[in-house]
């Protein structure tokens, strides 16, 4: 894998998350709102890698071409490779600063996977400020674990591991809301 902070190679990562459809040509009366010009277009599904034009219409990208674009506003991507973008699965806590930096890194989804919080309503109004990225979670196994059957008595890293190795009672298990 090239790692673009160690390598001498004059690549970059253009990002672009959706490819709608390819096209050969394309007439050069067409303007597009956006062009991606001369770009090293890498997409594995249909197994392109080549240097192309893309034209892109209302965010999607309507065309991709081996001839030149007009486009209101033209980007030059001669060296870069464009790409589609990648997702991070294990995005513990994500904050504005944070997603601002993966954007840069070329991602354009971050998912809350493993520490997941146990309100998730409250963790997307919290993320509507940081949306930088698409964004989702999965329920907090452990915290609501924890909720239900930790001792509120026990404090800090003694309450998770009093948490993980104590059973469920019967009351616990059929405990139908929390609070």
């Amino acid at each position: 894998m090239l790692d673009v902070r160690e390598s001498s190679w004059p690549w970059a990562v253009l990002l672009v998350s959706t490819v709608l459809a390819c096209g050969d040509s394309q007439s050069s009366s067409v303007t597009y709102d956006y062009v991606v010009a001369n770009g090293r277009v890498m997409d594995p599904e249909s197994g392109l890698d080549a240097v192309r034009h893309l034209g892109i219409r209302e965010r999607s990208i309507s065309v991709i071409s081996e001839e030149p674009l007009n486009g209101a506003v033209t980007v030059d991507a001669t060296g870069l490779v464009v790409a589609p973008g990648f997702i991070d699965a294990h995005a513990n806590e994500p904050d504005l600063a944070a997603n601002r930096a993966r954007a840069l890194d070329g991602v354009t989804s971050i998912f809350n996977m493993e520490s997941a919080p146990a309100d998730v309503e409250a963790w997307y109004d919290e993320m509507a400020a940081a949306a930088v990225v698409h964004y989702g979670t999965a329920v907090g196994f452990w915290q609501a674990r924890l909720d239900v059957v930790g001792d509120p008595e026990i404090e800090g890293e003694a309450r998770w591991i009093d948490m993980e190795h104590k059973k469920a009672s019967p009351a616990h298990i059929h405990m139908r809301s929390w609070g």
